[in-house]
Parts: structure tokens; sequence; C-alpha cells
């Protein structure tokens, strides 16, 4: 990466490198490019902002808790497979994060779990939420595995945050910017640490 040579412009990017491209903010873009995005996420799915956390680490749930709802998503913590499967029967989810080894105290394992919520549950909403496994098993045999099972994202533990804000960019969820295009945190905002 180099350097912007002036304030507000993104980092010039090298042919070389190979980190994800730069995102930006939709209040960073100009008015038409905004706009544009902006009809485009109209038009794609719409994700309810409500995520299902399921994970055996009570640390990892609420690591990514945290993380989550500094994009405006409300949280629900499960770590189990029985107490996953209870939720997603009361609430609609857009979104279901999955830890692939729920430990022995689940009945089902990550993957399991996923194909039941995407293939054999049938939803308050009437559509299957979008599952995205988030495991420290990321190599590309577990990846595969997972999408066969149903998980549209993959995400690696410790939390890839770069990919996430990727992922939920793509679904129109973003953090708020501060000034300088910082991400925002403000007192009873639920980014706010």
């Amino acid at each position: 990466l180099e350097l912007p040579d002036q304030p507000g412009k993104p980092p010039m990017r090298r042919a070389d490198d190979e980190a994800l491209p730069v995102r930006r903010h939709p209040a960073q873009l100009d008015p038409q490019e905004a706009h544009r995005r902006e009809l485009a996420a109209l038009r794609g799915p719409q994700l309810t902002p409500r995520a299902l956390l399921v994970d055996d680490s009570e640390v990892a749930l609420h690591f990514l808790k945290r993380q989550l709802q500094g994009y405006g998503l409300d949280c629900d913590l499960a770590r189990n497979s029985e107490r996953a499967l209870g939720l997603l029967g009361q609430h609609v989810y857009g979104l279901v994060f999955l830890d692939l080894d729920l430990g022995p105290d689940s009945r089902l394992d990550g993957l399991t779990l996923c194909h039941q919520i995407r293939y054999r549950l049938h939803y308050p909403g009437g559509r299957a939420p979008m599952v995205v496994m988030v495991s420290a098993f990321h190599d590309p045999v577990d990846q595969v595995r997972g999408t066969l099972a149903g998980a549209e994202a993959y995400l690696g533990k410790p939390l890839d945050l770069p990919a996430l804000d990727q992922l939920l960019g793509r679904h129109g969820l973003y953090r708020p910017l501060g000034p300088g295009g910082a991400a925002l945190h403000r007192p009873g905002h639920p980014g706010h640490r």
C-alpha cells in the first residue's frame, strides 16, 4: 500500500498487493455513485437486521456480538444447537454466524446445524437466513464442506475483520463513519465500546 498524496483519497495499490480491495463507506462516495449503490442495494436481497450467533465459546460469542452491533445488528446468542434451533423457531434472522465445532454440549455439529438451517427448517419470515461459518478450521477443504452444507460465507478465527466488513458491506451494512472516515462509536450507540 502507498499512502495517499491527498487527505480523503483512498490509498493507491501496487499490482502485486494481494490485500482486499479498498471499500469505501457510502458517505465517502460522490453523490451519483452513492445513489447508484443505494438503488442496487434496494434491488438486491434485503437482510433482516437481526443475527443469531452460535458458538460454544462465551468469549467468541461476545466478541462477535460487539463487532456486529457496530453495524446496527441486533444479536441473539446460542452456545449449542438446541438453543439455536429454538431461537430460529421464534425469531426472524437475516444472518446466522455459526462455529464449525460446537463442543460436547451440542447435539449437532456446525455443519449438520448449517444444513438444517438452510434446507430443513420452516421460518416465521418464510426465508432461510444467510449462514456464515466462523471457524478456526478455515482451510479450503473446510470451506468446501461449509458450502456443501449450505453456508454462504466463511470467516476465519481469529475473526477476520476486513472480511467481515466486506461481507456485510455487500449487503448494505456499514459501520457509521466519524470525521476523517474513522468508524464512529458514540455513547449509547450499539457500536460503542
